[in-house]
């Protein structure tokens, strides 16, 4: 994926809350460039986008779930008059990874490469994980108990053995990503590896809510955890293993009919201020941890980026050719209910 900076200017009524886009300053590392022209108007068709989503774009429902919009004339985007003044810097490298040294321009793969899967089961959902990392070459570290079924010869016959690390608990996945914290924690700090998280195992209240709050640490920013069978009870199970029925015979009633999964998404992971997007979708709960993209990365994209940039960017702006490409700025037009 492409790495960008972007610093805007804008104008704020402290008074009605109306926010004015004044100037947009995108500086994106895109890998060689073939077509500056048209890799400037992409960038900047993105910008004039992220600007209506913002602030122009809303879909209101009523109480009964219906979209009060029936058609584009009601749904308000950014046009051209509202685009503010726009200044793309085109930050020339070559990237050996693709094709004459390009990368994608204004536009971020967010396809997972590492995944992590909590309950391997067996190794259903550990072939069709491993079967979306083979595009990009990435990896599934799978996690279970040890008296589980042993995978490895499934993934052989489905060609999906390398794409897979599947790792053999003593006890439980929470002592192995202890193991992991501890693997990727430099200088006090977590590194999180992982794009996705997938949890099917103890559906317990004990273990699966523990095993957010570690995975939440090994999540990137911008990275998913999906939580399987929210509606799942120990009560309502007749093939329990061993193990698990031991467990459930300790349990109270209480316990044993309660769906623990759903009680650890709805009472631990929505009201987690690290997740900004919680979905339900039939059985599962999908959550999304603030953030995007690497923040190492950003942070020295940003150093680099601030060596072309002078302190005047209304003036100076330029890549490194010295090829500057600046619109001219445009009176927004007010849109009503605008945040």
């Amino acid at each position: 994926p492409p790495f960008a900076a972007v610093f805007v200017e804008v104008e704020v009524d402290t008074e009605t809350g109306y926010v004015r886009v004044l100037r947009v300053v995108e500086a994106v590392d895109c890998g060689q460039v073939v077509n500056p022209q048209m890799a400037e108007g992409q960038v900047e068709g993105a910008a004039l986008q992220s600007v209506g989503y913002a602030l122009y774009e809303r879909m209101p429902f009523d109480a009964q779930g219906r979209m009060q919009f029936r058609s584009f004339r009601d749904y308000t985007i950014a046009t051209a008059s509202d685009a503010p003044e726009l200044t793309t810097i085109l930050v020339p490298t070559h990237e050996p990874t693709g094709p004459f040294g390009l990368l994608k321009n204004a536009e971020m793969d967010r396809r997972a490469r590492a995944v992590l899967e909590l309950g391997t089961g067996s190794g259903g959902s550990t072939c069709w994980l491993a079967a979306g990392v083979t595009p990009t070459g990435g990896l599934v570290t799978t996690i279970d108990r040890r008296t589980g079924p042993d995978v490895r010869p499934l993934l052989a016959r489905a060609g999906l053995d390398r794409f897979v690390d599947a790792i053999r608990a003593e006890h439980s996945y929470t002592w192995e990503l202890m193991r992991l914290i501890e693997a990727h924690t430099v200088g006090g700090r977590c590194r999180p590896p992982f794009d996705l998280c997938f949890v099917d195992g103890a559906h317990s209240w004990d273990t699966d809510g523990f095993a957010f709050f570690l995975v939440e640490k090994l999540l990137r920013p911008g990275g998913w955890i999906v939580f399987d069978d929210l509606d799942w009870a120990y009560a309502n199970a007749t093939d329990l293993a061993p193990p698990d029925a031991e467990l459930a015979a300790l349990m109270s009633g209480e316990a044993r009919s309660t769906t623990q999964v759903s009680r650890v998404f709805e009472l631990l992971v929505r009201q987690h201020p690290a997740m900004d997007v919680v979905r339900v979708y039939g059985r599962r709960g999908w959550a999304r941890k603030t953030g995007s993209g690497d923040p190492e990365a950003e942070r020295l994209l940003v150093e680099r980026l601030l060596h072309w940039i002078p302190p005047a960017i209304s003036t100076a702006a330029r890549n490194p050719t010295g090829a500057r490409r600046t619109r001219s700025p445009r009176e927004p037009v007010a849109r009503e209910g605008t945040t």
